[in-house]
Formats: C-alpha cells, sequence, structure tokens
C-alpha cells in the first residue's frame, strides 16, 4: 500500500473574458488566473490488486455523483499503462462547490501531482491527460499566476502578486458553468462589449443581487479591488492592508458563513 498527500489550491479569475465560441462546442478564453490559499487536502491510497480489478474511488463531504479526483486517478493509470493498483481517494473539502473557485479541478490536478510522483510521466504527456479533465484542470496543474488562453490550456506565467489579504465569500447560490456559458451566447455583440467592462464578463451573466451587495461591502471596507471569480457565486476583495482584510472578513462571515480570509500562493 502506498499513501500520497496533496494539497488542491483554490484559484480566482482576476480577469475573465469570451472571445469567441469554438466548432467544437468549447469557448475560446482570455484569463488570468491566480492560486490562493483556500485549499482542499487530499490523501491518495494506492493498493495493489489484480490486474483487471482495479477500483478508482474519491470521495468528498458535500460532492455527489461523479468525482473528477476519481476520474483523474483512472487516466493517468490507463494513460500511463499501469495496472494492478486500485487508487482510492479521500478529499478534505475546504473550498465551496460550485462556486467559481475551480475546487473540482484542483482536486483533480492534484491527484495528477501526486501520482506523478510516484510514476513520473513527461510533462506535456500530464498537461494533456489534464485538459482531457478539464480547461481549468492544466492551469490548476500549474498555478500561481497565469494569463490562460484558449480553452485554457495556453498558459503564460505572470510576476507574482504582491503581498495582499484576500476574503473570499460564496453566497448560498450555486452556478452552473455550463448555464453561464449558454447565457453569454444569447447576449448581442452589444451587451457582450458592455459586459467586458466589468472586468469578468460572467458578472453580466450572473446577475445575483448578492454580487453586488457584496462587492460594495468589500469596496467599503478598503478592499482595492472586488470582483465576482469564474462564473461565480464567490466573490473576492483584494486588501493591501491586514487589519481591513480581517475587519472585513469578520463583518461578512457574520451573514455568509462561508467566508474565507486567503492569501496568494
Amino acid at each position: 500500500m502506498t499513501i500520497l498527500c496533496e494539497k488542491a489550491p483554490a484559484k480566482i479569475n482576476l480577469s475573465l473574458d469570451i472571445l469567441a465560441k469554438r466548432d467544437d462546442g468549447y469557448h475560446d478564453l482570455r484569463t488570468v488566473m491566480a492560486s490562493v490559499s483556500l485549499c482542499d487536502e487530499l490523501t491518495v491510497t494506492l493498493a495493489p490488486c489484480q490486474a483487471g480489478a482495479e477500483r478508482f474511488t474519491a470521495a468528498a463531504e458535500g460532492v455527489k455523483g461523479e468525482n473528477l479526483a476519481a476520474r483523474a486517478a483512472e487516466l493517468f493509470m490507463r494513460s500511463n499503462g499501469i495496472s494492478g493498483w486500485s487508487a482510492d481517494i479521500q478529499i478534505e473539502k475546504r473550498i465551496p462547490v460550485s462556486a467559481g473557485l475551480g475546487g473540482g479541478s484542483s482536486d483533480a490536478a492534484a491527484v495528477l501531482r501526486a501520482l506523478n510522483g510516484w510514476r513520473p510521466m513527461p510533462p506535456e504527456g500530464l498537461a494533456e491527460l489534464a485538459l482531457n479533465l478539464g480547461s481549468d484542470v492544466p492551469y490548476c496543474l500549474r498555478g500561481g499566476v497565469c494569463l490562460a488562453q484558449g480553452r485554457g490550456e495556453i498558459l503564460s506565467p505572470l510576476p507574482p502578486l504582491p503581498d495582499c489579504w484576500i476574503v473570499l465569500i460564496t453566497p448560498p447560490v450555486a452556478v452552473s458553468t455550463a448555464e453561464a456559458f449558454q447565457l453569454w451566447d444569447t447576449l448581442s455583440p452589444f451587451h457582450q462589449e458592455m459586459a467586458r467592462m466589468s472586468g469578468n464578463v460572467f458578472e453580466a451573466v450572473i446577475k445575483l443581487p448578492e454580487i453586488e451587495q457584496i462587492k460594495q461591502i468589500l469596496l467599503e471596507a478598503g478592499a482595492a479591488e472586488a470582483m465576482m471569480s469564474g462564473s461565480g457565486s464567490t466573490v473576492f476583495g483584494v486588501f493591501t492592508d491586514e487589519t481591513e482584510a480581517n475587519k472585513a472578513f469578520e463583518t461578512l462571515h457574520i451573514h455568509f458563513p462561508k467566508t474565507f480570509l486567503a492569501t496568494p500562493v
């Protein structure tokens, strides 16, 4: 038996633009993403078994249905011709689900990193596996601050964020990324151009009153910037003063239990 442990940091979108819908049904994106210290923690337990009897399972509190982490383990093993090993993945879930923070994608990327440490494969092959799992997984595999283009697989590293504190608030509303893209496609070219002025085009699509309310509270509390991450519903505020960040966290946590204080990683 082999036990592997890995952290899966959340990501925030510092900007997000949709350039066009592709012939394959995906969208060309241009987004800047950054990793933050809010993270899930994964334990991957590998157990020997008979070839052909492999099982790949993943469990996380609050996550129902198929788990992308289990798919990542199976894809890694099959792609590398590794048989005779089952994988059971336990996830200590801290990143809210369906919140625009890339939790599922980061979990899948963490599994790839853990297994790659056990049985290394070429970086380009690992990146290809990541893209097969989802558009955010290649970035989550790498982390840091990056400009992501194409479906999300074309990554250009950017300088790290300066010292700052990030308050993240997830209101009790789940957002479907697929539905957000569908709504974007229904906007007229004029309204798409207007949406680009917000920094995150999905803010023009996900019209939730909580989003604007939280942004206003963050800005009034001293945030240098406040924005929705991904397709939402998490809103984050970037603070240059730790005291102001702590006060904002304490204020918002009273009304929104899923409020977190993080730093760039």
